[in-house]
Parts: structure tokens; C-alpha cells; sequence
């Protein structure tokens, strides 16, 4: 289960959803921005209120792989952690969960951070050179699509724009994502952009053309779990026409149908109202390994009780699984997210 940007929420979403990791065994990958820092406040109750939140996933029973928001002091969520026994922290660290390595790093960088409420802010070089030597530790290359990053603030062009139109994503993971085969890369912090985002790279460029053209054109899916729309192109990521500004008339070969890949999904959820916890989206992927890598980009959306807000869904990503068929070549992942009900 995926969980991000509580933001101090009511304890009535909170409990519903730790209710499913109970009841479905889910171990729980939180985020972070567990509280809403504003203002002036004392260490000790800041890591009081941080509990607050933990607590309904920590007396789930299951386990909880938690890192921190931009809005957590580092020093109250250390504090906050204290004496949890199904809580552990993966900030700048590894966990291995089942065939994954989940590589953590909270916060945000501090370039474009509103540093007046506190939190936990660090240079953006120094985030990505950190997470780069956790990859490099517990993998060599050609097992990154079993690692997992969870990161609280998303990589530069992927579930980063807000609703000004501007990009605030780390422009340094965007990098070293850009030069690995990474699987998951799970993060959070804009409200705006739940979603799930695939790119897909071909393993061998020079065979025949399906849209790849003997070039790297990784961004080849986009699913919207938002609107249940129809699958179509994130035109950030395709070649456009140097007159008009727009996608350029051969942008569907990036999004064609893909040999070896098969993708499906079910369901839909609608921005706006609130929906129960049965309303779901699901996706299934099934590819060819030998053929291809794969990597999903996921935003679990935030799940804020605050009318004020309104870009709070309140969606959480209930479930994230794959196997790996017999013979070794084929992976299939599947991934759940619903809407909890509103209180």
C-alpha cells in the first residue's frame, strides 16, 4: 500500500485506510508530510501530532516503511518514531521487501522550498548523489527494475506540475532516473497529480521499427487513473513541431500498441465529490523481460482531509504487486488505487 501527504487528515479517513492494510495484510510505504507545518511550534508536540498519524498504520499490525515530508522537521520525526515496533524509518537507506529493493529519501530540495513553515530541506545535488549510491549498493545495473525508490518529492517532469503549470520537481532525480532502468519510483507532494505514468525502453534499438526508430523514446504510455481516461500522450515528452509548439503529426508511434507489452485497466475514478472506498482503478501490465525494461511512476495523491484544498482526492494505492511467470521471461505487475470515503 502507498500512502502520502496526510497532512494531519482526520482520524476517521486515516483509520479506513489502515483498516485495508490490516484486513489485506498490506505492508504500508508512507510518503511522508504527515503533519501541516506552519507557524511556530515546539519539537515535542510537533513529533506528538506526527504520532497522531502513525499511529492508526503502526496498530495495523502490518508492517510500515515510512519516510519524511518537506513538512516534517527531521528531529520531531525521529522523535515521533520512538518505540514503534512496525514503524521503520528508510530515509537515505534500503529496505528489502519480498523481491524489491526500496531505496528512501524524505523531503525535498530547498531551491524551490517555502522554507518559512521549517521541515526537512536538502540540496538537490546531494539528494540524487545519496540515492545514487543506495541504488549502486544494493544492485548492479542490470537489476534496477527490482529496485524501488521512495522518495517524497517526485523527479522533474513526472506528477511535479502544480496548478500555476509549473514544474517543481527534483531536476536531479530526473537525472539519474533518466540514466537507470529503475522499476517503481513512488513519490508524493503535489496534490495536483495522482496518477500512474510507464515508460517502456526497448532493450535492443536495432530491431524493427515500432515507433522507436532505432532511438530511445522512452515515454511511450501514460494512464490516467484520475479520469479514467483513454490512455494518451504526455506531450511533455514528445517531439514537437518547431512552428506551432505542438506534438509533432508522428507522436503516436511513441504510444502505439508495443509489442511484448500487454497493458490493461478497469474501473475509474472522477475528480471532485467523494467517493467511496470500493471505487477503484486497476491496471495490469505483462512484458517480455528479455525484450524490454519497464518503469512505473506512481503518485498515490494526497490523502488530506482539508476542504480548503482543492486538490485533495484523497486516493491511496491499496495494492502493488507482480509475479514472474515460470519460464522467467515474462513479468506482469498489478497496481489498485481507490478513493477513501469522506468522513
Amino acid at each position: 500500500m502507498l500512502v502520502g501527504d496526510l497532512h494531519e487528515t482526520t482520524d476517521a479517513v486515516i483509520n479506513e485506510v489502515a483498516s485495508v492494510a490490516a484486513k489485506e495484510k498490506l505492508t504500508v510505504l508512507n510518503l511522508g508530510d504527515y503533519i501541516d507545518r506552519r507557524g511556530a511550534d515546539d519539537t515535542s508536540h510537533l513529533a506528538e501530532r506526527m504520532k497522531h498519524q502513525m499511529a492508526p498504520f503502526e496498530n495495523s499490525g502490518e508492517k510500515v516503511i515510512t519516510i519524511q515530508g518537506n513538512h516534517d522537521p527531521k528531529l520531531a520525526y525521529n522523535r515521533a518514531l520512538d518505540g514503534l515496533k512496525n514503524t521503520k524509518d528508510n530515509h537515505n537507506t534500503i529496505t528489502e521487501l519480498d523481491q524489491y529493493s526500496i531505496v528512501g529519501f524524505g523531503g525535498m530540495h530547498a531551491q524551490n522550498a517555502l522554507t518559512d513553515h521549517g521541515g526537512s530541506y536538502y540540496k538537490e545535488e546531494s539528494m540524487a548523489k545519496q540515492v545514487k549510491t543506495l541504488v549502486r549498493k544494493c544492485c548492479e545495473p542490470h537489476e534496477e527494475q527490482y529496485v524501488m525508490l521512495q522518495l517524497h518529492e517526485p523527479p522533474k517532469g513526472h506528477f511535479d506540475k502544480v496548478a500555476s503549470g509549473y514544474r517543481v520537481g527534483n531536476e536531479k532525480f530526473r537525472e539519474l532516473i533518466d540514466n537507470t532502468n529503475i522499476g517503481v519510483v513512488a513519490a508524493a507532494h503535489v496534490h495536483e497529480c495522482p496518477g500512474v505514468q510507464i515508460r517502456v525502453r526497448r532493450k535492443n534499438k536495432r530491431e524493427k521499427d515500432d515507433g522507436f526508430n532505432g532511438e530511445e523514446k522512452r515515454y511511450l504510455r501514460y494512464w490516467d487513473v484520475v479520469t479514467g481516461a483513454e490512455k494518451y500522450p504526455t506531450y511533455d515528452f514528445v517531439p514537437k513541431d518547431k512552428e506551432t509548439g505542438k506534438p509533432s503529426e508522428d507522436y503516436k508511434k511513441y504510444f502505439g500498441p508495443i509489442p511484448g507489452i500487454k497493458i490493461t485497466d478497469e474501473g475509474i475514478l472522477k475528480r471532485g465529490g467523494y467517493g467511496t472506498i470500493d471505487n477503484s482503478k486497476k491496471l495490469t501490465l505483462t512484458y517480455n523481460m528479455d525484450s524490454y525494461d519497464l518503469t512505473l511512476f506512481v503518485n498515490p495523491g494526497s490523502l488530506c482531509d482539508n476542504e480548503l484544498d482543492p486538490f485533495t482526492g484523497r486516493y491511496a494505492v491499496m495494492k502493488l504487486s507482480e509475479k514472474q511467470m515460470k519460464d522467467g521471461k515474462y513479468r506482469t505487475i498489478e497496481l489498485e488505487m481507490r478513493k477513501v470515503a469522506k468522513a
